[in-house]
């Protein structure tokens, strides 16, 4: 005969790991409450984890959140750089709903425009860029700006110094953004690209 104890213990045991056991969808939503920064590190939790980050609906890259933990500013380049390609990289959801993207410190400008060319190939809907430096939009970006954001509701696009997007010529005269509720834009110059 069992003791109440044991069939207590068993019974515990059981419902240890409820959380894992939710829908990818439920724990994608549960993550995009924990800073990204953060959600990485939950891979450590159990075998169904380890891939459970990249379900993720919210991305935050923030690279203050790098360099106010570390005094090396070389090394908190260098993980921050790590970190946002992880991220595109390995975020699966092609559908994502918000990508705050917000740079303070100096990066090459190519790398840059790869980052936000991705984020917005990856059908976000509301997008944040702020950096207090000279980030001119590569072509390419521009072309996926205009040409990839069907899904976008929300562009904030805040420069404290001057960001220059090229229009890229288009078939019918204009672009249209058919979701886009809210723009906000400050530091912002749009040039035209003739054909």
């Amino acid at each position: 005969m069992e003791s109440l104890g044991s069939t207590h213990k068993k019974q515990n045991d059981k419902d240890d790991d409820i959380i894992s056991k939710l829908p990818d969808t439920i724990i994608g939503h549960i993550l995009s409450f924990v800073p990204t920064k953060d959600v990485v590190s939950t891979s450590v939790l159990s075998k169904r984890w380890i891939q459970s980050w990249t379900l993720i609906p919210k991305v935050n890259l923030d690279d203050r959140l790098f360099y106010s933990s570390k005094s090396n500013k070389s090394v908190a380049k260098k993980d921050f750089i790590n970190f946002v390609y992880k991220t595109l990289l390995f975020t699966q959801n092609y559908s994502m709903q918000s990508f705050p993207l917000v740079i303070t410190n100096t990066y090459d400008l190519t790398l840059l425009n790869t980052w936000i060319s991705c984020i917005l190939k990856k059908r976000v809907k509301k997008l944040s860029i702020r950096s207090n430096l000279k980030l001119p939009f590569s072509a390419l970006t521009s072309h996926a700006l205009f040409n990839h954001c069907n899904a976008l509701e929300e562009l904030i696009l805040q420069m404290w110094c001057y960001c220059a997007i090229k229009v890229p010529p288009s078939p019918f005269g204009y672009f249209y953004f058919g979701s886009l509720i809210v723009i906000k834009l400050r530091g912002i110059i749009f040039t035209v690209v003739n054909k």
